[in-house]
């Protein structure tokens, strides 16, 4: 038992230093992640066209998002020596791109979605599109 409790405080280490800290952004974008992968496969059965492979893809797609969160708040501590500049933004810009999959699985679904909803996800992405920081 011991064991496995070291063993989820090294991952929660290791995700935290890779991460950043595990604030309400961060659940914010696991729980729409989780929220995605969940109504894109109820979509995908009601459709008929559910498979293994469309399911490790949308699986892979969360994992590379969250690697390039993990290089934005890298690229925070080690180049731009302001806390969170670049990693906000990116996980800002994620949690509408995933709000906005969910509203569309949803509708596939027959859900009416809410033009405020829709509105601000929209919203959210455009603003954080241009709160990244450009090359100069």
């Amino acid at each position: 038992m011991i064991f496995l409790q070291d063993f989820f405080k090294s991952l929660n280490e290791v995700f935290s230093w890779f991460l950043g800290n595990p604030d309400e952004a961060m659940c914010t974008l696991i729980i729409f992640m989780a929220a995605d992968l969940l109504t894109g496969i109820m979509s995908s059965i009601a459709d008929h066209q559910f498979s293994g492979n469309m399911l490790l893809k949308g699986i892979a797609k969360k994992i590379c998002i969250l690697i390039l969160i993990g290089i934005a708040h890298t690229m925070d501590l080690n180049f731009l020596s302001e806390t969170e500049l670049l990693r906000n933004p990116v996980l800002f810009f994620f949690i509408s791109s995933e709000g906005i999959s969910v509203c569309k699985n949803a509708s596939k679904l027959g859900v009416t979605i809410p033009d405020g909803l829709k509105k601000e996800l929209i919203r959210m992405i455009q603003e954080n599109q241009n709160d990244i920081p450009k090359k100069k």
